[in-house]
């Protein structure tokens, strides 16, 4: 069904992004989430059309492109433990309805975060084989002009097992591969971890797409006390996260790193800024003006893990930042377990997931500060934004009869 992959695929977004590489003990940031919020709640008034999609239609690259998959399951090892899958990817246009194919993978090969940037896609590659606990990456590149698919960088591992360490757990293969990219321009940034004389380096690099120059703008071998993870990328800055200091004190949550802190790199003077210290922000994105990112406030008497999440919006120039969204906001009423994760600029509002599941149909107007309800076009039905790319989302539609729809809605 629609409904379960697209959950499951929220699913591990979601873990990948906020579980796996967690810190703590965030400055004195909490006591923000004291603050009221005065944020009005609105309807949208133009015009909604919604464009229904395929069925195995899984992302949105713009307004006029989507990313669809076929998957096939192969036969399951002797051990029934797992069973391996194949993909095909398809390039679809949402107004012709006509179909490419961009990629055919392997035996036990996925296809990550598809991006296009003019007439070029880029995505991430990983296959695993767990039978040797060895796997390798790619982040490729498909011309829509030629057809042709290259391959911009790429890596692998022998063995997942050499790199645990206490409770970092780099044996998990999403720990060593790439996960987060971003494009602007001709400039294309993402992470990497790569071995080095057996030991792992983790970088952060800017690919010219013209001319295919890599330049590392981040790098760091002890992986015991950071990370680099998340990545985000304007026309003047690359910001990125480093999580760092091993936590070794699980007094207000169990754990693996005590903080998460921004950096922005400046395309054009090569200089590099630490934008804030001993704090936790995480699932960036950036404009012309903002930084965009969750907080992960440190934990609070009996509250879970992210309990509580703050979406933050700071101004590129001044640093000054400002609290869009937290369990205070009118459209959570005080939602003690408030979780969130991937905010996204979308002209001039942000768009989000949170753990609503479902009836998550609003936006933020960061400019008039208040919350926008996207409205639906059947009322026997649940709806929720699991997407967003340019002007459009990607909303979910769960039907009663369990026939459930994804749809493209273009928002001015």
């Amino acid at each position: 069904m629609v409904k379960k992959r697209i959950f499951a695929t929220a699913s591990i977004l979601f873990v990948t992004l906020v579980a796996i590489f967690i810190a703590t003990n965030v400055d004195d940031k909490g006591n923000l989430l004291d603050e009221p919020q005065k944020n009005s709640v609105t309807v949208y008034k133009n015009k909604v059309e919604y464009d229904e999609l395929p069925a195995d239609c899984i992302e949105l690259l713009n307004d006029k492109y989507a990313i669809c998959k076929k998957v096939v399951n192969l036969e399951p090892d002797s051990t029934f433990q797992y069973t391996e899958s194949k993909e095909t990817s398809y390039l679809y246009n949402i107004k012709t309805g006509e179909r490419k194919l961009i990629g055919e993978g392997s035996s036990s090969s996925v296809a990550l975060k598809h991006i296009i940037q003019n007439n070029n896609i880029f995505w991430i590659e990983q296959q695993i084989n767990k039978k040797e606990n060895s796997g390798k990456w790619a982040i490729k590149e498909y011309s829509i002009g030629s057809e042709e698919i290259k391959a911009i960088d790429e890596g692998s591992f022998e063995d997942f097992t050499n790199y645990s360490y206490e409770d970092i757990d780099f044996s998990n293969e999403g720990m060593l591969f790439p996960i987060n990219m971003d494009v602007s321009g001709n400039k294309l940034v993402y992470h990497r971890v790569v071995e080095a004389e057996k030991k792992l380096k983790f970088e952060v690099v800017l690919y010219d797409i013209i001319t295919g120059d890599k330049e590392i703008i981040a790098s760091g071998e002890d992986y015991v006390n950071e990370y680099y993870y998340d990545v985000a990328i304007n026309d003047n800055y690359v910001v990125y996260n480093k999580y760092h200091e091993k936590n070794n004190d699980n007094s207000l949550r169990d754990t693996t790193y005590k903080y998460c802190d921004l950096y922005a790199y400046n395309i054009t003077t090569k200089q590099k800024k630490e934008i804030t210290k001993n704090d936790f922000l995480i699932n960036l994105d950036i404009n012309d003006e903002y930084f965009l990112a969750v907080r992960v406030p440190e934990n609070e008497k009996e509250q879970k893990s992210f309990a509580r999440m703050q979406i933050v919006m700071m101004d590129i120039g001044d640093l000054n930042e400002k609290i869009v969204l937290n369990y205070k906001s009118p459209i959570y009423k005080n939602k003690e377990d408030l979780q969130i994760g991937n905010p996204t600029f979308m002209g001039g509002y942000i768009v989000w997931q949170d753990n609503s599941t479902v009836e998550h149909m609003y936006i933020y107007d960061y400019r008039k500060e208040c919350f926008v309800k996207i409205p639906t076009p059947n009322s026997e039905s649940d709806f929720s934004i699991v997407g967003v790319k340019e002007n459009s989302l990607m909303v979910l539609e769960l039907k009663k009869n369990g026939m459930d729809s994804l749809y493209r809605v273009i928002i001015k």
